[in-house]
């Protein structure tokens, strides 16, 4: 058959285009959708955001990749040339790696090494976010994030931590696990980058010791800078009196259950206390009237009660069946995966100690060696102060204080966004109080994740944080902490340490147990702090820091147990310094105490017994007498129903009780009911302890009034009965009227987010406890590390879990293989080697790193 030349033309043509059309997917698909000038204008934010499909399908250096088998190679090597000696590494069945080192160098080189290869990615975004660094991989979508860490001026304190860092030990340990990170890095081809690298689209970057304190310095802002309510509280005092606003936040509880137990006796002779300056009342209402104009900017947003806690305590010999100490401890953080900790064991010729640390950073942060054990909480000491400036004109070059104007200290930063051919450009003003955080009045965007679009920052106000104080050393406080023997090496290690203020449960071998608050506290007047001060008088700012030596503390207290839960840390009338007032309302320090109290001998299954307990004491405390209250006569046939869940519940906060759900519906309403009319647009309302003081005793406060009706005077017993009827309605639109619905478990919901990316997380968890009692599970936050460890005359015995699992790729078994155990309550037995004579059938791959 012959073909016309215009029929070949013609196929000839087609084929051209074809393998144009191909070789422009082809090319296509190696690029980020926005990347493409055509399409990058017209494409939906999701589609914008999507990996290069080319290069993410690809069978060879694609996601396929990240798929892992769960068993491990029984035996691995590791070139690694900058080693002084040999290194053993050796693989539980948890992948919890024990690592058996001959110095210093070669022990952290190790440990970044390892972390690195479980949890690259997460080390590298967390770092970026203290840094203000999302927009490179992010795009412009992370800008405004990116601007606010800039502001809080976390990688400029970071920059000059480092920069005044004179320790060589600290410098030493910093350097080597730097260079083990890196070695890592150096190792990886393109197709074995962890799975988020992939997504995202971008390689992993050299670490070095800046990006460890950039760790220590977010959980530091993580901790403390998140809660400051200095704006809040001035905004309330400028409606209500200074008088008022005490009385809702006062710094001694309606039920005072301290850390430190009542008269516990001071060994030391205090400093003379700060006194108010003796303008304070007249300035402090200038600087509130002053701030009412900001009241049209604001929206009614209520932050909800700080849930950011922990529980540690530890038990005295006597009261312990072992005949030694135990101690217990559960940080209470926000859930993710990858999770925030990583188990390991550091063995070297000067320590052997096992715990979790942050991935990130060098040493072990919670954990116990063979002599001592330890865990953390968080001790809601006053870090930060806003100070409201007084600058000459718009240009805010200069500054009022004590009577002339000083200058500024402008910081040009610049921020490179991915997508964008110009960096983003900004100038930070510092006084030396420190950050100009907002230099113009906040937009307020809903639901945006960013502490400048929120109430707690008032524009044109100086940020002075303890965190930024650039002459502490965490490293340093750790490594030693690691290598403590004793009670006296164990307070000495924390000498160094600055930031976040913390309590430091102890338990030793030489049957000691113990409290230490850690960190820097600044030496107020009473009050100073709890509203904006003015930043134009040196008289209105702290001059000097508590000696660490006379910081809160107890050693073998008489009832031979201590314990925290983020309560008020100090009977007032016998510790003479004022240390703030936010703290976290009593209830689960109440409980914990009282099971302390009432059990004459532990042994491990009743200390994980009380890490589990889920009985709500603000519930027990409240529903008897709001059921009193309540006129039952009035209830609808549903709320007749949701009053005998209520009767019959026995303050258990289990996954499947329908009375938690009932109260909890009932109590929020009831909250609002109380503070809303008046407090609507502050950020934050007052604790459970002051809902308790109402309802028990001071039932006829002009609180319970709603302002917004004058015509009627509402009573506690009027607000009881409305509130249950909105709560039936909640509770009805809700969960349409099912019971099966109404349990605990599903009303709260708990999921474990990944730190970015949706789907790459657990759903639908069904947890018990709550944010008010010892098992701290809410939605998102709850125990992090929980940990039991038994000391002993040779070797402690310990038991641990976090949940998530040691690997932080998605596609391995490892990524979440101790949710269950976690979600259950149940705790894995620590592995705690002496040496490499040591044996256990739980090890499963030995590595050998070593040079060539």
């Amino acid at each position: 058959m012959q073909v016309s030349l215009s029929e070949v033309t013609m196929r000839i043509f087609r084929a051209i285009i074809f393998l144009l059309w191909s070789a422009s997917l082809t090319l296509a698909l190696q690029f980020r959708l926005a990347e493409i000038p055509v399409l990058k204008n017209y494409l939906p934010e999701k589609l914008a955001s999507a990996p290069p499909l080319g290069r993410f399908l690809d069978p060879f250096n694609g996601f396929w990749q990240n798929a892992e088998p769960k068993k491990r190679p029984t035996e691995l090597k590791i070139n690694a040339q900058a080693l002084k000696d040999k290194v053993e590494i050796w693989l539980d069945s948890r992948l919890v790696p024990h690592i058996f080192a001959q110095n210093d160098y070669d022990l952290y080189f190790a440990q970044g090494y390892m972390i690195a290869s479980e949890r690259l990615w997460q080390m590298d975004f967390l770092t970026r976010f203290a840094a203000g660094r999302l927009s490179e991989v992010l795009g412009e979508k992370a800008l405004e994030v990116d601007r606010s860490q800039r502001r809080m001026g976390i990688l400029y304190s970071a920059q000059r931590t480092l920069a005044n860092l004179k320790d060589s030990i600290s410098k030493a340990v910093l350097q080597a696990y730097a260079d083990g990170v890196n070695a890592y890095i150096a190792s990886l081809q393109p197709h074995q980058y962890p799975l988020e690298f992939k997504i995202l689209d971008y390689a992993p970057e050299q670490w070095s010791p800046l990006k460890s304190i950039l760790m220590l310095k977010y959980m530091a802002y993580d901790l403390s800078i998140a809660y400051t309510d200095d704006f809040a509280n001035s905004l309330a005092a400028s409606m209500f009196g200074e008088k008022a606003i005490d009385s809702l936040f006062p710094n001694v509880p309606y039920r005072t259950e301290p850390v430190i137990p009542t008269k516990t006796p001071l060994d030391f002779k205090p400093l003379r206390k700060p006194q108010k300056p003796a303008k304070y009342d007249s300035i402090s209402r200038a600087l509130y009237q002053n701030l009412k104009e900001l009241q049209s900017i604001l929206q009614a947003q209520v932050t909800g009660e700080k849930v950011k806690g922990s529980n540690n305590w530890a038990i005295g010999a006597k009261k312990s069946e072992t005949g030694f100490p135990i101690l217990a401890g559960d940080p209470h953080l926000s859930l993710k995966l990858p999770s925030i900790w990583y188990e390991m064991q550091l063995i070297s010729p000067t320590c052997n100690v096992y715990g979790v640390t942050l991935p990130g950073t060098p040493t072990i942060v919670i954990g116990f060696n063979e002599k001592i054990a330890w865990s953390l909480t968080n001790a809601y000491t006053d870090a930060s102060d806003f100070y409201q400036i007084r600058f000459k004109d718009d240009k805010l070059d200069e500054y009022w204080h004590d009577n002339q104007w000083k200058k500024t200290l402008t910081r040009k930063e610049i921020i490179k966004v991915r997508g964008r051919e110009k960096d983003e450009v900004d100038y930070i003003r510092y006084t030396h109080h420190g950050a100009i955080v907002l230099e113009k009045p906040a937009k307020l965007v809903p639901n945006e994740p960013n502490k400048l679009y929120s109430l707690e920052v008032p524009f044109r106000h100086a940020l002075r944080w303890t965190a930024h104080d650039t002459t502490t050393n965490e490293v340093l406080a750790f490594y030693k902490l690691n290598r403590a023997t004793n009670y006296k090496e164990f307070q000495e290690s924390f000498v160094t340490f600055g930031y976040p203020t913390q309590v430091v449960a102890y338990a030793d071998a030489d049957k000691n147990i113990a409290l230490q608050v850690i960190g820097k506290l600044p030496l107020r007047w009473s009050g100073q702090g709890k509203y904006i001060l003015d930043g134009s008088n040196s008289a209105f700012e702290y001059q000097e820091f508590i000696p660490y030596a006379q910081n809160p503390k107890v050693l073998n207290p008489e009832q031979q147990f201590v314990a925290s839960a983020n309560q008020i840390l100090v009977d007032t009338l016998t510790y003479p310094y004022y240390l703030g007032y936010e703290y976290v309302s009593p209830e689960r320090a109440i409980r914990i105490n009282e099971r302390l109290r009432n059990t004459a001998k532990f042994k491990y299954e009743q200390v994980r017994e009380l890490q589990n307990d889920v009985l709500g004491v603000h519930a027990r405390e409240l529903l008897p007498q709001m059921l009193l209250l309540l006129d039952t006569t009035q209830l609808s046939k549903e709320g007749q129903k949701i009053h005998q869940f209520l009767k019959k519940w026995d303050y258990l906060y289990k996954a499947d009780a329908i009375g938690a759900t009932c109260f909890e519906a009932w109590y929020e309403e009831l909250k609002k009911a109380i503070w809303a009319d008046e407090l609507g647009s502050i950020a934050h309302y007052p604790a459970p302890d002051q809902m308790i003081r109402l309802v028990l005793k001071d039932t006829t406060s002009h609180w319970i009034d709603n302002k917004n009706t004058p015509e009627i005077k509402e009573t506690l017993k009027m607000l009881l009965q409305t509130s249950f009827e909105k709560a039936v309605q909640t509770l009805q639109s809700k969960h349409q009227g099912n019971d099966e619905n109404w349990t605990w478990a599903r009303y709260k919901g708990f999921e474990l987010k990944h730190l970015l990316i949706p789907n790459l997380g657990v759903k639908n968890l069904v947890t018990s406890g709550s944010k008010r009692t010892v098992n701290a599970t809410s939605s998102d936050h709850g125990p992090s590390w929980r940990m039991i460890v038994l000391l002993g005359g040779n070797t402690p015995k310990a038991y641990g879990i976090y949940p998530g699992g040691q690997s932080g790729n998605p596609g391995s078994f490892y990524y979440d293989n101790m949710v269950e155990n976690w979600r259950l309550g149940e705790l894995e037995e620590l592995i705690f080697l002496k040496n490499t004579q040591s044996r256990n059938p739980k090890i499963l791959t030995r590595i050998l790193m070593e040079k060539n």
